[in-house]
């Protein structure tokens, strides 16, 4: 009896120690875990820091760009209003290295002198027409739509200087 509750004492001795390691191992590993959930944690607040930052500096250049299109899209309209004014059909545009034109067909002075109705229709190339879609202003197709176009335009770059 004695030897089988010695052999029993060992066993139990053996169970014991085997338990204090699974323990230390599982501590270790837990530990190794939460400082991994750490790093993590870490990284992904600096990459979503780091991904602001660049959407901040490509809503700044958007914002700068729509800017420039208004004032653009403004200097191109107000002096198709002034060369009509002066009956010239063709207006070249400044600075376009393109040297695109934007064109008036029928004259509305003309048909003023016949019936009141616009049947003018500018001719706007790509390039400015995307400046138009840039800034989300609906692109003007008759001479009387110029001056309200203006105004949009006008309301947009408000907007976008606040």
């Amino acid at each position: 009896m004695r030897q089988l509750n010695s052999e029993y004492q060992q066993l139990r001795q053996a169970r014991l120690d085997r338990k204090g390691e699974y323990k230390n191992q599982y501590d270790q590993l837990s530990a190794i875990r939460k400082e991994r959930q750490k790093d993590i944690q870490t990284r992904q607040q600096e990459f979503e820091k780091e991904m602001m930052q660049k959407e901040e500096a490509k809503q700044k250049k958007q914002h700068d760009s729509d800017l420039i299109a208004c004032d653009t899209l403004e200097r191109l309209l107000q002096q198709v209003l002034d060369q009509q004014e002066q009956d010239v059909e063709e207006l070249g545009i400044d600075g376009n290295p393109a040297q695109e034109r934007i064109q008036l067909v029928n004259s509305p002075i003309e048909q003023e002198e016949d019936d009141g109705v616009d049947t003018s229709v500018l001719m706007i190339p790509l390039g400015i027409m995307e400046l138009f879609w840039e800034i989300h202003v609906q692109v003007p197709v008759r001479f009387t739509e110029i001056e309200p176009t203006l105004n949009r335009i006008r309301e947009r770059r408000a907007e976008l200087s606040r």
